[in-house]
């Protein structure tokens, strides 16, 4: 039960990583950005609940950092 915890810890702290990285370079035309894209593919691989605690972290590393704030 502990293992399988730190599992998906472990790979929740990867998804943010990822998330916070591709999500300025990769944008799919037309489409989701990136980080909508890693939502949803974390929602699949882990439980709706870490999806929506990985979706929260990354939204308070943007507004910490000011990534998502589009300068002119």
């Amino acid at each position: 039960m502990t293992f399988n915890r730190v599992h998906r810890l472990t790979v929740l702290a990867i998804m943010v990583a990822l998330d916070v990285l591709l999500t300025p370079l990769f944008r799919i035309e037309g489409m989701a950005f990136m980080s909508s894209v890693v939502n949803i593919i974390a929602g699949t691989f882990m439980t709706p609940l870490y999806a929506a605690t990985m979706a929260l972290i990354v939204a308070v590393i943007r507004i910490l950092t000011q990534a998502g704030v589009a300068s002119v």
